[in-house]
């Protein structure tokens, strides 16, 4: 965290967060992603710690219009069902919000070997079922 007038803007920078603090004992808040693609209806864990990675209890993450809240160990672990690009960031009283990151969610579809495969073992399972009680009786 740097004050306004100590701060040089450069290329590599996408935004700028003012904010008023009414202490210079604030903290900003971090946020991660363990991947930045998913598959819909996978889960995702996001962390947020502070700045010296700290983790944050009870920060709130936003996505979109969805709120979740973290755990002890500053991580929530959320499953997301809708495809699209989202937006994520987190806010907690007392400190800086989060820069906001995004993660990707993609149709989530069996490859064609995967569908043979599983067809196959139902089947064979099914197969041998039938045989196990055809033998018995």
């Amino acid at each position: 965290m740097v004050g306004a007038p100590d701060f040089v803007l450069s290329e590599d920078h996408k935004s700028i967060l003012f904010g008023y603090l009414e202490s210079w004992y604030v903290s900003a808040l971090q946020i991660e992603t363990n991947t930045q693609e998913i598959k819909k209806n996978e889960n995702v864990i996001i962390t947020v710690t502070d700045e010296i990675d700290i983790p944050v209890v009870n920060a709130t993450i936003f996505i979109g219009e969805d709120e979740y809240s973290t755990n002890e160990l500053g991580m929530a672990n959320i499953t997301l069902s809708e495809t699209g690009t989202h937006s994520i960031f987190a806010e907690k009283d007392q400190y800086i919000r989060s820069e906001k990151i995004e993660i990707q969610v993609q149709k989530s579809k069996m490859k064609g070997l995967d569908c043979i495969f599983q067809l196959f073992q139902e089947t064979y399972i099914w197969n041998l079922l039938e045989m196990m009680i055809h033998n018995f009786f």
